[in-house]
This record gives structure tokens, sequence and C-alpha cells, in this order.
């Protein structure tokens, strides 16, 4: 008799460990995108002088892009997505993903810019939007006044036009239209083994002006395919 319930005692601790295993595996990482502003090698900062092109002095007033269409894949064949738009402003670095299962990042992929279904809205679909939805009316605003559809991208500032060393002509760079939209796959490498993880990725804006006259080129209303061209050297994982 106490050999039958020392055996059972076992297989009963035996299950126990197996199911405490399989509760581990089904825990869950809080996950947050942080997104990391710089120009060049520095922290980006509102209002500083910094130099682009290798020569050319310019300060940041506004900097802001909308993303999309995330999703997230591990070695394994896994990955997960969500829906979420994020209206990402330098200043404000970290957007909620909220809870994956994923134990490993490998690959990012993400869209900067508006779909083409949201972007045939007008003012009116704007306006009938929630406050917090990012595609909701914006101050400053992210839509055109004379068109339909929205800003994908706007950075504004001042560059040093009369070569004195310091930015005092305006610049302002307004991306849109759907032939504008940019997709982007990052090699992230990274496990996700804690309760919060963050996945950092860094935006370079000197990268963004890259092969861009912007001396003679203030001002950008539409589309620059060469700014959103440059997304792929702008964006990395730190």
């Amino acid at each position: 008799m106490k050999k039958i319930t020392i055996k059972f005692l076992s297989i009963s601790l035996a299950l126990c460990a197996l199911l405490l295993s399989s509760c581990d595996s089904d825990e869950k990482t809080t996950l947050n995108l942080h997104f990391h502003p710089k120009v060049g090698a520095e922290d980006f900062n509102f209002n500083q002088t910094y130099t682009i092109n290798d020569t050319l002095p310019v300060q940041f007033t506004l900097a802001q892009f909308y993303t999309h269409g995330f999703s997230l894949s591990d070695d394994d064949g896994g990955s997960e997505s969500i829906d979420n738009y994020f209206l990402v402003k330098a200043g404000h670095g970290t957007y909620e993903w909220g809870e994956t299962s994923l134990l490993h990042a490998h690959e990012l992929t993400f869209s900067v810019g508006v779909d083409a279904t949201n972007n045939a809205q007008t003012e009116a679909n704007f306006t009938a939007r929630d406050a917090e939805d990012p595609l909701a009316i914006q101050d400053p605003k992210m839509h055109w006044n004379w068109n339909s559809g929205y800003i994908f991208a706007k950075i504004e500032g001042l560059v040093d036009v009369d070569g004195d060393g310091t930015p005092e002509t305006p610049f302002a760079y307004h991306i849109g239209r759907n032939e504008m939209l940019r997709n982007l796959t990052l090699m992230t490498h990274q496990e996700l083994t804690k309760s919060t993880e963050e996945i950092m990725i860094k935006v370079d804006y000197a990268n963004l002006f890259k092969d861009i006259d912007l001396k003679n080129n203030t001002t950008v209303h539409g589309m620059s395919a060469t700014m959103m061209d440059n997304l792929k050297d702008a964006f990395s994982v730190m």
C-alpha cells in the first residue's frame, strides 16, 4: 500500500510540474515601442542647431509622422500584429503594443503613412472620430486644407539660407498622398522574456534629408519621394 501511495504521489507531483510549466509558457509580455529621435549621432532636441548634409545648419520646431500596420515575428514562424495607428511625435517616444506571447522578436514590419481607405476621408470624417484617435483632428493639423487626406509626415524648422551659420529661414515639409506610403522592415533580434519589454527604434532626422537640397527647396506640400525613400535609412533598431 505504501508503494502504491508513493507512486501515486510521484505521478501527482509530475503532473503538477507539467501543469505549472504549461502555465509559464502561456505568460505574456507587455510590449512597448519606443521611437527615439536622433540627428546623426546627437539626440534630438527642438530649437537646437544641427548640421545635416555635411555643412547645412538647421533647427527643428516640429517633427511627427503616422505609422500603422505593425507586425512582429519570431525566428520559429510565429507572428503577431496590431491594428493601431500611432502619430509618432519627436519628444513623445513610447507607444503601447499591448501583450505578446512571442518569446523572441526577430523582425518588425510597419508602414509610415495612412492607408488608402482612411486617406480618402474628408475633414467631416476626421471630426467625427474620437479625440483620442490619432486619425482625429490634430493640433497642429495632420490633414490638408486644400485636399482630402492626411499629411503622412510633417517636419518644420529653420535652415541657414544666407550662410552665416545661424538657421533663420523657415522650412516646412508636409508629405502625403497615397503614393508616398512606405513599408519598412527592421531586424530586431531581441528576447522578450521579462514582464515588460521595449523595442527601441531610432529615427534619424538627418538621414531623412539626405540628397534633399533644403537650402533651395524650403517648402514641400504634397509629395517628396526622396524623403519617403530615405525612411529605410532613417529607421533602425537600437
